[in-house]
């Protein structure tokens, strides 16, 4: 990408797609540099592109704060081009942002205006049934698949039944039906390998304690490419996720590399994280044992 730019300085779509290189190649500040410059750009997409994408990057390092702002910015560049998916998705966006840093008094209120906005958005339903699910709301979330389920099957759309065998494997999770989460989210994984789902399935593997198979589902997260582009909250909470479940192992080499890759990311957050403390309490434990 960085030959075509040298000969094409105007090639907005090939600045994207280095931009998504560089985030995935953890090169965080040249990520933010050159989604900054599609600003420059005369069409609105290419600017709106450089808001949601520099918002996106600022997720990687736990930088909360900046990218709230990054998506306030595309809301007000959507609002004047008129364009509703954008406008959206800085209203839902939001809302799994807090369901992850299990805000959920944050989180409710970013999706219920969203769906005041568009009630019958696949994304916005899925991702409020994740904050059910994370909440441990059996109730709102059987609601939600149902609501899903028959959004889905009235659209024709077979492979949005993702979302459905995601949400039905967060309900036998609560019912403590393990061997049937895991069926579910298989079927969510055999329709589209994504980090969310994966996600799901080290809780369901930790839940029957296996420790190989949490072991892979993170190990996928961590190296993931672009599905993960839209969801990046994921990759340093799967790096903490991959260290603990390292260090239960007794890999104690590797649990350590993953809790400073950990640590690294997010050591300058700007929204309270749990793992934090339990992230370098456990560095502090395994090297005084070293």
């Amino acid at each position: 990408f960085e030959t075509i730019l040298s000969s094409q300085p105007g090639n907005y779509e090939a600045r994207l797609e280095l931009g998504h290189t560089l985030a995935l190649s953890g090169q965080y500040n040249r990520a933010l540099e050159t989604y900054g410059e599609l600003a420059e750009a005369r069409e609105a997409r290419w600017r709106m592109a450089s808001s949601r994408w520099k918002g996106l990057t600022h997720l990687y390092r736990g930088e909360i704060a900046e990218c709230l702002s990054e998506l306030e910015h595309l809301s007000d560049q959507a609002r004047q081009v008129s364009d509703l998916g954008g406008e959206l998705f800085t209203t839902w966006y939001p809302g799994h942002i807090y369901t992850v840093l299990s805000q959920f008094g944050k989180a409710n209120r970013a999706f219920l205006k969203a769906l005041e906005l568009a009630p019958d958005n696949f994304n916005i339903l899925h991702l409020a049934g994740v904050m059910a699910a994370h909440q441990g709301d059996e109730g709102s979330l059987r609601y939600q698949v149902q609501d899903l389920e028959q959004m889905v099957r009235q659209s024709g759309e077979t492979s949005e039944m993702r979302r459905v065998y995601h949400l039905q494997a967060e309900v036998a999770l609560l019912q403590e039906q393990p061997k049937k989460a895991l069926t579910e989210i298989g079927k969510a994984l055999e329709l589209f390998d994504h980090p969310l789902y994966h996600e799901t399935a080290d809780r369901i593997n930790e839940a029957i304690d296996d420790p190989v198979a949490e072991e892979a589902s993170y190990r996928r997260i961590v190296t993931s490419g672009d599905e993960r582009l839209d969801i990046p909250l994921y990759y340093p909470k799967a790096l903490f996720g991959l260290a603990r479940t390292l260090d239960a192992q007794e890999k104690t080499d590797e649990a350590l590399t993953y809790y400073e890759q950990f640590l690294s990311r997010w050591s300058e957050a700007s929204e309270p994280v749990p793992e934090m403390d339990e992230a370098k309490a456990r560095l502090r434990e395994l090297n005084a044992s070293r």
